[in-house]
């Protein structure tokens, strides 16, 4: 089997580092797994805007997709440069 052919690049806000240290993702086998499914789908997608929920924020708007049920991930998308720009990552309450 093939690996994906990747369509997106990927940049980590300051914010992404501190909230994966933060919510232990990284100890957490399972829900790394799942955040590395959703990542690859997004690398993936002609249109990762289209695979999260829009989140109007106080200091902007915002992508959320699911990891869990408990765990969310928000991101941006720049077309122009084709990068995904993961946003923060834990708990559904702690990401706004």
């Amino acid at each position: 089997m093939s690996s994906p052919r990747y369509k997106w690049t990927f940049s980590k806000s300051e914010t992404f580092e501190k909230c994966i240290q933060k919510s232990k993702i990284e100890g957490n086998t399972s829900h790394f797994k799942k955040l590395g499914e959703v990542l690859d789908n997004l690398a993936t997608s002609d249109y990762p805007n289209r695979m999260g929920k829009k989140k109007i924020l106080k200091y902007g708007v915002l992508l959320a997709i699911n990891i869990t049920d408990s765990i969310r991930l928000t991101y941006d998308v720049d077309f122009a440069t084709r990068t995904i720009i993961l946003q923060m990552v834990g708990p559904h309450g702690e990401r706004y």
